[in-house]
């Protein structure tokens, strides 16, 4: 999690695979806590969030009441969010939504940009489930717009964007490239062909001759970006929409390695587009790419029905989800299916609510699967297939 600090640009907070297989995998000494929160970016809406937050740590503190936790127990669980209902600063700076993993050996917070359920839960594991669209259906995507002043970085879903600080590095670089060349009437050309059938990039400066110093200055600083990129999205199957001027896409495509670099790319000089205005025109690139997706895997679930390799059955699933035998899950979001599961016996007991040792299943499925390399689409009820709470295509 990152520390809040005051900036023009904020951060978002980045919940990478690491940390979330640890959540996941997370067995204290005491109760873990869960806590989800609606946020909003700006206007009379923002004040709504501690009042929010501060309705669902008394939730959370009813249901530690009912686990036997003492009192100062539960003032020390509760500390961080206790203390954030009173910082202006923080809720200042918010995403779509706010959640709160905290135990006895952990306390975090992550602003992502999912808007979340209101929701404090209470059981012996952190509730993962609602973040799971950020890597699934309408999941994250990013926008790199780069004009000849610098590169932005927005990371966006479909109904959000936020710029995100590419850090002081990139920063740095840019100064060094507009005190090197103080001109802003540089021209593209295409040179001629290289091996391999591609074409490189060639730099003219006012004179007309090839500026070959500019061409890999330019080369240098796309790489370093797209190092940049990598470091922060801390995944590699994130789409990435390029915005930016004709001559400079061929260049990007020939310094970077990301491999989610989408085909498609916003042309024209993004430096007088808004945050909005870019979100919109990516969304249009990306949307197929996500719609083709998950419907794909719906049609593979159809298909296979009869076949032994598709089941809805969640006393099938659980224990296939934790052997990695799970290829695509589909999950409904708001549903939970309580109970146990021994992997030692492979057996799976359900429960109709909450008890000590039990844990949401349909939860542990999909983070199960998602840490196993499977494909993970949290989808609302209305969309699972055979209108199940949870259906699985298996691997074997």
């Amino acid at each position: 999690m990152q520390k809040l600090v005051r900036s023009e640009v904020f951060s978002l907070d980045i919940l990478t695979r690491d940390e979330m297989e640890g959540l996941s995998q997370h067995r204290g000494q005491g109760p873990a806590i869960s806590i989800y929160v609606p946020t909003h970016i700006f206007g009379e809406d923002i004040k709504q969030g501690p009042i929010m937050l501060k309705s669902l740590i008394s939730e959370a503190e009813e249901q530690l009441i009912a686990n036997g936790v003492r009192p100062h127990q539960r003032k020390k669980l509760l500390e961080l969010p206790s203390r954030l209902v009173e910082d202006s600063l923080f809720w200042s700076y918010q995403s779509e939504g706010l959640v709160f993993f905290l135990s006895q050996e952990i306390s975090r917070y992550y602003r992502l940009p999912v808007r979340f359920q209101k929701m404090a839960m209470v059981t012996d594991s952190f509730y993962i489930k609602p973040v799971l669209p950020l890597y699934t259906k309408d999941g994250q995507y990013c926008i790199l717009a780069i004009s000849q002043k610098n590169a932005r970085l927005l990371m966006c879903t479909r109904d959000f964007v936020e710029e995100v600080d590419l850090g002081k590095e990139v920063a740095e670089f840019e100064k060094e490239i507009e005190l090197q060349f103080p001109e802003t009437n540089i021209q593209f050309h295409t040179g001629a062909p290289r091996q391999g059938g591609g074409r490189s990039a060639v730099f003219f400066s006012h004179g007309g001759e090839i500026d070959k110093v500019l061409h890999e200055k330019l080369l240098r600083y796309f790489r370093l970006i797209d190092r940049r990129l990598q470091d922060i999205l801390s995944r590699d199957d994130i789409p990435l929409v390029l915005a930016c001027v004709d001559h400079l896409v061929p260049l990007y495509r020939e310094a970077g390695k990301y491999p989610q670099l989408m085909d498609e790319a916003i042309k024209g000089n993004p430096e007088n587009s808004s945050a909005k205005e870019l979100h919109k025109k990516a969304w249009a690139i990306v949307e197929p790419y996500f719609k083709s997706r998950q419907e794909e895997a719906r049609a593979r679930y159809a298909e296979q029905k009869g076949t032994g390799k598709v089941t809805a059955d969640i006393k099938e699933i659980v224990p296939a989800s934790y052997h990695g035998r799970v290829d695509t899950l589909f999950v409904a979001l708001g549903k939970k299916e309580w109970g146990r599961f021994d992997p030692e016996k492979n057996e799976i007991e359900l429960a109709e609510e909450p008890a000590n040792g039990s844990r949401e299943l349909l939860d542990f499925a999909a983070v199960q699967t998602f840490m196993k390399n499977g494909t993970v689409y949290a989808v609302e009820p209305a969309e699972m297939p055979d209108s199940e709470p949870v259906a699985a295509v298996l691997r074997y």
